[in-house]
């Protein structure tokens, strides 16, 4: 079995013991969307907190945001530089070799920025295509089940 087939059972499995497809399906997005946070570590202290607040399936969320890590990785640097744009910090500000002390907190809080910007805009955009396709999934596990 693929690993696109492992995840679409795990989300099935866990539509079958009671998750609603609107909980998964923001389930799903938000964990991408916390997966991309561009400050390592955060994105999992992220998944955490909205799966007790929001009462949120943690294992699909965690696989969503584990899936998206090698992006994560891409996005930190893009993240820094729109950051960096937004807050009209010049690119001295941003040599390490000038501010070695100040500028890993500069740029995190660049990226933490730019991000955030971003992650509104991606959860808007995501949102109701995922709700669809974990829809189609329900059913498509409701007619595979026998009913007893």
């Amino acid at each position: 079995m693929d690993r696109k087939n492992k995840i679409i059972r795990q989300v099935i499995n866990a539509l079958q013991t009671g998750l609603t497809a609107r909980k998964a399906a923001l389930s799903i997005v938000l964990g991408v969307i916390w997966g991309l946070f561009p400050i390592l570590g955060g994105g999992a202290l992220l998944c955490l907190g909205s799966s007790a607040l929001l009462k949120l399936n943690l294992p699909v969320m965690w696989v969503s945001s584990m899936l998206v890590t090698p992006l994560q990785w891409l996005m930190i640097v893009p993240f820094t530089i729109s950051g960096k744009f937004l807050l009209g910090q010049s690119s001295e500000s941003m040599n390490i070799a000038n501010h070695p002390a100040s500028f890993f907190g500069i740029a995190a809080l660049a990226a933490g920025i730019s991000w955030a910007i971003f992650s509104i805009l991606a959860g808007f955009l995501l949102y109701a295509p995922t709700l669809r396709k974990v829809n189609k999934w329900q059913r498509a596990s409701t007619e595979l089940t026998p009913q007893l």
